[in-house]
């Protein structure tokens, strides 16, 4: 039996606070190294995080490793970083921090390893919806040309579809309305979901518009009304609209961003002679947290 969509704690959660990417920074928050960032920054960037969806530091003293992403999970209480089990099938062991390189690249993912462009996602592909909370980007190196991050604020185009058509925005809720296929390492796991739910009073979202995934119509809801929600995404997400920025990282230059609330993806890119794009990227499974003199906890 289908489970119903609870109308009102969606409308709940639409109601309270939604990220926006009006008035963004304009300058990345500038820290010496992630061993000792001050208290200030880490108020800014937790905060630039909870009402952007995204926080770019700029790390000024130290070089670019998969080290830099753990410290900066301690540093803001993440915890250690998620390796999906998808990466870990037959018998590969995945690093905890993901190489994006065209040249000593590990075979983690196959889209790791080329200059192509990557469509709207959110990590995990096999993980429920909302698991995996928080994704580090750090740019050791960026290509010649291209390679800009892309961002769509999903949670808050799918507030405003909620007050407009109410069918459309439950049709995305109702479980099943998301499939999200595997593809690599052997596996051909299917992962089942709504596109839009709540979690701690909060929107969350898996929207995901690659060649694996698609949006299939419950049985007991009309394909029309997901049809006119899809669409709806799809226009939200266009360049030049409110809920989309692209942000292009530099060498020592890490961003945060939120899993949860964001899709994101990647613009096609070039590498040159002494320009070859690397990125490392690191999964989590929790929110930032700033942790003040007084040991009070501020999470999102």
């Amino acid at each position: 039996m289908q489970e119903k969509v609870n109308i009102d704690l969606l409308l709940k959660a639409a109601s309270s606070h939604l990220i926006s990417f009006t008035d963004l920074p304009i300058s990345p928050v500038i820290i010496n190294d992630t061993l000792n960032v001050s208290e200030e920054d880490i108020h800014e960037i937790v905060d630039r995080y909870i009402n952007h969806g995204f926080a770019i530091v700029h790390i000024v003293s130290e070089r670019p490793s998969p080290e830099t992403i753990i410290s900066l999970g301690h540093v803001f209480e993440l915890g250690k970083p998620f390796v999906p089990p998808l990466y870990t099938m037959g018998e590969y062991k995945a690093s905890p921090i993901a190489k994006i390189s065209t040249q000593g690249c590990s075979a983690t993912h196959p889209i790791f390893q080329r200059e192509v462009e990557v469509k709207l996602h959110c990590d995990g592909t096999l993980q429920k919806i909302g698991f995996v909370k928080t994704t580090v980007m750090l740019c050791e190196m960026p290509g010649a040309k291209g390679g800009e991050n892309i961002f769509f604020n999903a949670t808050a185009a799918y507030a405003e579809l909620l007050e407009t058509d109410l069918d459309a925005a439950i049709a995305m809720a109702t479980h099943g309305s998301l499939i999200r296929q595997a593809n690599i390492n052997g596996c051909s796991d299917k992962n089942i979901g709504p596109v839009f739910s709540v979690d701690n009073g909060k929107l969350i979202c898996n929207y995901s518009v690659t060649e694996t995934d698609k949006f299939v119509a419950a049985s007991c809801l009309k394909a029309a009304d997901l049809g006119r929600g899809v669409e709806y995404m799809r226009k939200a997400s266009q360049p030049g609209g409110a809920h989309y920025c692209q942000v292009r990282l530099e060498a020592n230059q890490a961003i945060i961003f939120s899993n949860a609330k964001l899709a994101h993806g990647r613009k096609s890119y070039h590498n040159a002679l002494g320009l070859r794009r690397c990125l490392y990227r690191g999964l989590f499974l929790n929110y930032p947290k700033v942790v003040n003199k007084r040991r009070l906890k501020i999470s999102v």
